[in-house]
């Protein structure tokens, strides 16, 4: 516009300029808190891992320079909300499997130490595999989905001897499962162990209170970060466990601004 115009109003400018301040501040109060000490982004997308209770170095670097920010303003003080999501169960789901098949072929493993991935082409990873179904599902499930498998992928999977002898004993005392033409067709192309460990994994039982576990134990990692990194514990808090939405490849954390007289601004980070 015209600063001729008689409409114009300088009054109304810098309202509609404070307003948008502070609609700013209330929406992304981290991101306000990094921009008054030139942290940009650094307070936004604080991030876990799924299935992971504690935070990556990256995301650990920048709770240092929220702890710097929040040293700068006394009077700020903050709550940590522990979070999980359904992606958790999953992460969860998939760890205890692996350990299980790792532990099976000799590995030892400290409490919640996570084994790394599992070469299936490994024939000791196969044979764990095959036992950890025949003992959790059924060896007729598995017989099935091996003979399925077989007319699915010709040439695949062969059987030895020793092998076939057996299958022929174990059909004289159980009943046989065949797998139909839908299912046979579902497994062309695919690798047999994975498919095993899948089936696995989603039988595994994780609880609502395991993911509630997972969300303390992440609240308290947080806290105690914050802390080490200068953060007074009389002006930090975690609240009760919270799920949340995951995002493509984590689960957000989440955090709320707030003082000794006014109510918390809550963000998600």
């Amino acid at each position: 516009g015209s600063l001729d115009d008689p409409q114009f109003s300088y009054g109304s400018i810098i309202w509609k300029a404070f307003l948008n301040v502070i609609e700013k501040i209330a929406t992304s109060p981290f991101r306000a808190l990094g921009a008054l000490f030139g942290g940009g982004e650094k307070f936004e997308s604080i991030v876990f891992e799924f299935g992971k209770p504690d935070l990556s170095p990256p995301e650990r670097e920048k709770l240092v320079h929220l702890a710097t920010a929040l040293s700068k303003r006394p009077k700020l003080s903050l709550t940590v909300h522990g979070v999980y999501a359904d992606a958790d169960r999953v992460a969860l789901q998939d760890l205890a499997v692996r350990r299980a098949v790792a532990e099976m072929t000799g590995q030892h493993l400290e409490a919640d130490e996570d084994p790394g991935p599992l070469p299936t082409s490994s024939t000791k990873v196969q044979g764990a595999l095959e036992r950890l179904y025949s003992e959790r599902i059924s060896s007729s499930d598995l017989a099935a989905l091996k003979e399925g498998y077989r007319k699915a992928n010709p040439g695949m999977l062969q059987e030895g001897v020793g092998g076939k002898m057996m299958s022929v004993l174990s059909g004289l005392f159980r009943e046989k499962r065949t797998l139909n033409e839908d299912e046979v067709k579902q497994l062309k192309g695919t690798d047999f162990y994975a498919i095993l460990f899948q089936r696995l994994r989603d039988r595994e039982a994780v609880t609502d209170v395991q993911l509630q576990e997972l969300a303390r134990t992440r609240g308290n990692n947080t806290l105690a970060a914050l802390q080490a990194a200068g953060v007074p514990p009389e002006r930090m808090q975690v609240a009760a466990p919270e799920k949340v939405e995951a995002r493509e490849n984590d689960v957000p954390l989440k955090l709320e601004l707030g003082t000794t007289s006014k109510s918390a601004i809550p963000a998600s980070s």
